[in-house]
């Protein structure tokens, strides 16, 4: 299990001399997975490249991220796609959910080719309990509502036991109440099952939930605060 993501340094760009575009500057940070983080910022601040980068998805221009002790990458791709199928679960704004499959099968898509240590099918029907969905196992993505669907895409990010969850923007597309649903669903997650949570939203309110939030302005940290000291900013 990984405890900790380390980042040292992390630049990344695009284009080369006077054409090159900074989209994360000097990014160093450590994370734990006792705590549930927010990461914030408006649009073209560089959290989702952020969260990219965390999640083995993308590599930096410059700078090392470090899962525990094991600079990842500097791991052959094989096992650095382990690392990414087996400890790390995605949930994305775009739920991602194949149109022919069930709620059932669409939580087991990622063990479809895999071999585990667990029944898969107890494990699928045990995360569907969870996000309280046991009744909709059967049914399409298009008989499900937009809540409903991010759930089995929460349960999906779940079925392989990950030690971390990165989540970006998850609840972009839902209503307020929805959105407040699914958070309280991820903490509750939290509690549960022990992963740590990385989210990545735009909306502060959401961010208040957490016990830690990365505020990102053009590419670099501006604020890094406890949820306590992000309660007091905000009555400031």
């Amino acid at each position: 299990m990984y405890n900790k993501i380390t980042l040292e340094n992390i630049h990344k760009s695009f284009g080369k001399s006077e054409a090159e575009t900074i989209v994360l500057d000097n990014i160093s940070l450590r994370l734990e997975s006792e705590d549930f983080i927010s990461i914030i910022g408006s649009s073209g601040s560089g959290k989702s490249t952020l969260l990219s980068i965390i999640g083995t998805l993308e590599k930096p221009t410059k700078g090392k991220v470090y899962y525990d002790e094991k600079e990842v990458h500097k791991l052959k791709a094989n096992s650095l796609s382990e690392l990414r199928n087996q400890h790390i679960g995605f949930i994305f704004q775009q739920f991602h959910l194949l149109p022919t499959l069930t709620a059932m099968e669409n939580i087991l898509a990622p063990l479809f080719h895999q071999k585990v240590s667990y029944d898969k099918e107890a494990r699928a029907k045990e995360l569907l309990g969870l996000v309280g969905l046991s009744d909709k196992h059967a049914s399409l993505p298009s008989q499900l509502s937009g809540g409903q669907q991010q759930r089995v895409a929460i349960a999906r990010s779940l079925i392989a036991k990950p030690d971390w969850i990165l989540a970006d923007e998850p609840t972009g597309n839902l209503d307020s109440a929805t959105s407040k649903n699914i958070i309280d669903l991820l903490l509750d997650i939290k509690q549960k099952t022990n992963c740590g949570i990385i989210l990545v939203t735009h909306d502060p309110a959401l961010s208040k939930q957490s016990d830690r939030t990365i505020e990102l302005k053009d590419g670099q940290i501006i604020s890094d605060m406890r949820y306590a000291q992000v309660e007091d900013a905000y009555h400031d």
